[in-house]
């Protein structure tokens, strides 16, 4: 038996599946999901919870997104804005962690 060919075959099983694939880089795909997300939810949301005016809860939605959706992309970009990407996608996760039960439409 070819131990190469198994390993191959073995590691496609595994990470060549659709949630393999994304836990690769589980950093980038699961900022580009949840920013994706946020950021349609801040463009099409109806409602805004208790204690937010529509407009803010709106622009915040937007905001974490935009702030999710540069770390996806931080390969792409400079030392100084990976520093700063990096930063703002902790506080979006930070802040959709404290806000969970409120993402809703």
């Amino acid at each position: 038996m070819n131990y190469t060919k198994v390993n191959r075959g073995k590691y496609a099983a595994t990470w060549g599946t659709p949630i393999g694939k994304d836990c690769i880089s589980l950093d980038t795909s699961l900022s580009r999901w949840l920013g994706e997300r946020l950021t349609f939810l801040g463009e099409h949301t109806s409602s805004a919870p208790l204690g937010w005016e529509h407009e803010d809860w709106k622009a915040k939605l937007h905001e974490m997104g935009g702030h999710m959706s540069a770390w996806a992309g931080h390969y792409d970009l400079s030392a100084q804005e990976q520093a700063k990407a990096y930063t703002n996608a902790q506080e979006a996760m930070r802040w959709v962690a404290d806000n969970l039960e409120l993402l809703w439409d």
